[in-house]
Formats: C-alpha cells, structure tokens, sequence
C-alpha cells in the first residue's frame, strides 16, 4: 500500500470517527432536553401540590376560626342584603 492510499484511509477513519462523535453528541443533546423536559413537568407538578396544599391549609385555617367564633358565642355577619344587614348568633 502506498503512502498516499495509507493517508486517505487515516482520513476516511478521521471523518468516520468524526461522525460517530457526532452522533454521540446529538443523542447527549436530545437526552439531555428530555431530562430537561421532564425536570420541568415535575415542577409544575410540584407547584401544583404545594397551591393545592395552601388551599386546603386555608380553607382548614377557616374552619377553625369558625368552630371557635361559633363556641366563642359570636355572632357572624353577612354581606347586606337590600339595605337590610343580618346577624345571626351560633345560637340561632
């Protein structure tokens, strides 16, 4: 084999291996956006628990401040209606 066809087959298995690197790169690329993608579903994932998880903190939060006002004996009042405002005790 010549030197020349020894060259042009150095080069040839430089473009393959060239190739190959290329190949490696892009699948690292669309592994990485996938991971990327999921690390993003996962936290709205997350952010939806924690508004669901504050909502019913709350709503429970409400509650209580409503048993306690109903055994305190206070009245509750309601947004007037006609003119007329209600208030009604726990009792009633």
């Amino acid at each position: 084999m010549s030197e020349k066809e020894n060259v042009r087959k150095q080069i040839k298995e430089s473009q393959e291996a060239q190739e190959a690197a290329m190949r490696i790169q892009e699948k690292a690329l669309e592994d990485m956006r996938v991971a990327r993608a999921r690390e993003e579903r996962l936290r709205k994932q997350m952010d939806l628990l924690d508004t669901r998880a504050e909502t019913a903190v709350a709503v429970e939060q409400r509650n209580i401040e409503e048993l306690e006002r109903e055994e305190n004996g206070e009245t509750m009042e309601f947004p007037e209606s006609e003119g007329t405002g209600l208030h009604l005790s726990a009792s009633t």
